[in-house]
């Protein structure tokens, strides 16, 4: 099955982070008139900016009347086609959508489990003819390593999500030659050190989500060498990878000593022994550019001081962090 090599590593609490990160936070499903949101389209409607067409599940006739408004609307900016069943052939209407439209900035396609390597090229196709669209999400779909490999050849993309899409390491290899893309979602992506250090030579990245994958000490030792060097990288989240261990815990540690960029790093559910545990706490505590942290130890008193002291100094509070609002808390 799709997650058994996750659920074999993280077992009953990686199924609870599962289930309510994945199932209980998705939003219910809204009343939308699909006549009405189409004539809305239509009409170039200057009031319709972002429109909720989730939970829909169109017909091929549905989807190729909302692609042709689409096609011709230059208002909206945040369409959400999530959960919709989409495959080939309503793929192809919606990405001859994209090839004209000139405003939509933010698309998602997430949980449409129908879309796979082919639907993947097809959005890298019609990505080459858009240079509006900066935000794509396809979480919990199926394009593997090689529609990771063909949407990494785009230039205009900034935010991609692709959470349960099994890339592995050649997906995410790919995904790291790209020089626009500056926030990577990819959680449970079967993804290991190979695919982790390739990430690590990334100096444009300013949010990498890496939960849920299989990277170790060598994965985690390459981030926080890059980590030394690289004053980018805002978000860091490597929770639920149990192969980290002390040695990519010291590592990390050594690059919160140099690092002047990092806001955000999870750790959670990482085994860090005492020693390597005494380590980060001291890192953390001299760092001042951390404004968040959750992993082993997070509770300690003294972390949490030296985390309420640089939100301080940055004159930041919980709610008003640069890091992406998902992560704050």
């Amino acid at each position: 099955m799709k997650k058994s090599l996750f659920m074999s590593s993280v077992g009953l609490l990686g199924l609870i982070f599962l289930l309510f990160g994945f199932t209980f936070a998705q939003p219910m499903r809204r009343q939308v008139n699909l006549d009405e949101a189409i004539g809305r389209l239509m009409g170039n409607d200057p009031t319709l900016t972002e429109l909720d067409l989730s939970y829909n599940n169109f017909s091929t006739e549905e989807t190729r009347l909302m692609s042709e408004a689409l096609a011709n609307n230059n208002t909206l900016r945040i369409l959400n086609l999530s959960h919709n069943n989409i495959g080939i052939e309503k793929t192809r209407l919606i990405t001859e959508a994209l090839k004209v439209n000139h405003t939509l900035t933010t698309l998602d396609l997430s949980y449409n489990n129908n879309i796979g390597i082919e639907e993947a090229i097809l959005i890298s196709e019609a990505l080459a003819n858009n240079n509006t669209l900066t935000i794509l999400n396809l979480d919990e779909n199926s394009i593997g390593p090689e529609g990771a490999q063909a949407l990494a050849q785009n230039t205009s993309l900034k935010e991609l999500h692709l959470a349960g899409n099994q890339i592995g390491d050649a997906g995410a290899q790919a995904l790291a030659q790209s020089y626009t893309l500056t926030t990577l979602h990819l959680l449970d992506n079967q993804i290991g050190d190979a695919g982790a250090q390739a990430l690590a030579q990334n100096n444009i990245l300013i949010s990498l989500d890496l939960r849920i994958n299989q990277i170790g000490d060598a994965g985690a030792q390459a981030l926080a060498n890059s980590l030394i060097e690289n004053n980018n990288l805002i978000t860091l989240i490597l929770s639920y990878n149990p192969l980290i261990g002390n040695v990519g815990a010291s590592a990390l540690a050594k690059a919160l000593a140099r690092n002047t960029s990092l806001e955000l790093l999870y750790l959670e559910n990482n085994i860090i022994g005492p020693e390597e545990g005494s380590t980060l706490i001291n890192a953390i505590i001299k760092n001042e550019t951390l404004l968040n942290y959750r992993g082993p130890y997070e509770n300690n008193p003294k972390i949490q001081n030296a985390l309420r002291r640089n939100r301080e100094l940055a004159g930041v509070g919980m709610d008003q962090r640069r890091v992406d609002p998902k992560y704050r808390v």
